[in-house]
């Protein structure tokens, strides 16, 4: 804006000592006086023209003035219907009889999970939660949460909504993990015909109390012991005592979509490490704000920001251990 005054200020000003030296010039010529006119008249159509340029941009400045109100007062608005939450890296053993999401990539694994999920210290390594704490008073509507591992390993969820003042959690674990193992291995020994309720109690308390065989401190007086099954019992034992278990990698990048009462969409970015989840806040983009428009060096959300929409948003699995 100094700029344009300057350049409106220095043409004026230009004019009229240009006008004045010319005036000069020609007065010293025969009859130029009488052919150009004198020199009040010159200043008084370069003066009319500098009134006219003021107003011009006077009314110019009013206008971006009351474009900038309104903008405010409308930001305003959509900041009153925005949500706020906190993320926290939490574990299996304090999600019970608390909400909790699977992936959308494994929908049909719920079974499995509760099994994954029991309270031992194996397979904590392999199971990845993060929560979701609705801090405010509104509702977190349609949420998106986009769990990065690698640019080939994603897990995604979506939650309808998140009540003022609940918390939820995402629970990602490690596909090839213990508990498919130990399927694996009572499906390769015992036929579906002998897995009758004594048995399907006998295998759920073996798996319940893998701790048990898993302490290290005397291992050799505790063994595994399945009637009648004594190859797959030693194959048991040596899993729950296998000291290689592989963890899931917790370190990522995570993405949460929402939506205001007012429908802006709304994209926050957190990196999560050794330390804890951080938030970014050079990454994060608002609807109206941002026009939903990545900013230079952020090309790399746009294929999950497209796929972020109300139509066909079909909610993960959810269930309370």
């Amino acid at each position: 804006m100094c700029k344009f005054v300057k350049t409106i200020f220095g043409g004026v000003l230009g004019g009229l000592l240009g006008t004045f030296f010319a005036y000069i010039i020609f007065a010293t010529s025969d009859n130029i006086p009488e052919k150009y006119g004198n020199l009040a008249d010159w200043l008084s159509g370069i003066g009319s023209i500098g009134a006219i340029l003021a107003v011009w941009w006077q009314s110019r400045q009013e206008k971006k003035l009351l474009k900038l109100q309104l903008e405010n007062e409308k930001e305003q608005a959509f900041q009153q219907k925005r949500q706020l939450f906190k993320l926290n890296i939490n574990n299996c053993d304090n999600t019970k009889d608390k909400l909790s999401y699977l992936p959308m990539e494994n929908l049909k694994w719920s079974s499995d999970l509760q099994k994954i999920t029991m309270f031992d210290e194996i397979v904590k390594a392999q199971t990845d939660v993060v929560q979701i704490s609705n801090i405010s008073d509104k509702d977190l509507i349609a949420v998106r949460v986009i769990f990065i591992y690698s640019e080939h390993e994603v897990a995604r969820f979506n939650i309808d909504s998140v009540k003022p003042h609940s918390q939820i959690n995402l629970i990602n674990y490690l596909k090839e993990n213990l508990y498919r193992e130990f399927d694996e291995l009572v499906s390769s020994e015992i036929p579906q015909e002998k897995m009758d309720s004594k048995m399907l109690i006998q295998l759920e308390d073996i798996w319940k109390n893998q701790r048990y065989f898993y302490d290290i401190e005397d291992q050799v007086s505790k063994n595994v012991v399945i009637d009648d099954y004594d190859k797959l019992s030693k194959a048991i034992d040596n899993l729950f005592k296998n000291s290689d278990i592989k963890p899931i990698n917790k370190s990522k990048q995570i993405i949460v979509y929402y939506m205001t009462s007012m429908r802006e969409k709304i994209r926050l970015v957190f990196e999560q490490n050794d330390k804890g989840i951080f938030y970014k806040k050079n990454l994060n983009m608002l609807e109206h704000r941002d026009g939903w428009t990545n900013k230079k060096g952020q090309e790399k959300f746009n294929k999950f920001d497209d796929e972020y929409n109300l139509n066909n948003f079909q909610e993960s699995r959810r269930f309370n251990r």
